[in-house]
């Protein structure tokens, strides 16, 4: 994975250095800067990105009291919110054929729940661009995903 990163974001280097070099400031695309970039490098890199968080992310337990000790070990494992996330994009995205091709296997993954981790693997076949998904697809999905990484690095503090 680590050398997967090296090479996105060496690729993405080349391009930036190839379009400053190519284009003055002022005969750039105004819309280039006006959001997240949906050139393939950059969401392979977001998704790589969104694959290490979640890696640092599952080591370990969540714990639902946040220390009360009247829930005593209430914890939920990071595991089981595999499930959960996969559950979620499934909703939001299972009515658009390409997302659902990509979700439903891994939320199915996940319901085994045979100690996998469908929502890591998910991340890493974003990471690369063979997956059918169109440029537009990949990043609303990689914004959910950010999303529900996000909240969760937040109620543990990683953030």
């Amino acid at each position: 994975m680590k050398q997967a990163l090296s090479q996105l974001a060496a690729r993405a280097r080349r391009s930036a250095r190839a379009t400053a070099g190519a284009a003055p400031a002022l005969t750039r695309r105004p819309h280039a800067t006006a959001g997240p970039a949906l050139d393939r490098s950059s969401l392979c890199l977001r998704a790589t990105l969104l694959f290490a968080r979640w890696q640092r992310c599952g080591q370990g337990r969540i714990g639902l009291a946040m220390g009360c000790v009247c829930a005593g070990e209430a914890a939920i494992d990071m595991a089981m919110l595999d499930g959960m996330i996969l559950d979620h994009l499934q909703q939001r995205f299972g009515h658009q054929p390409r997302l659902a091709s990509l979700i439903e296997p891994a939320l199915a993954q996940a319901d085994q729940g045979l100690g996998q981790r469908p929502l890591a693997e998910l991340l890493q076949t974003l990471a690369q661009t063979g997956h059918g998904l169109r440029p537009r697809e990949w990043a609303d999905l990689l914004d959910a995903l950010h999303t529900s990484i996000a909240s969760i690095e937040e109620h543990r503090g990683i953030a």
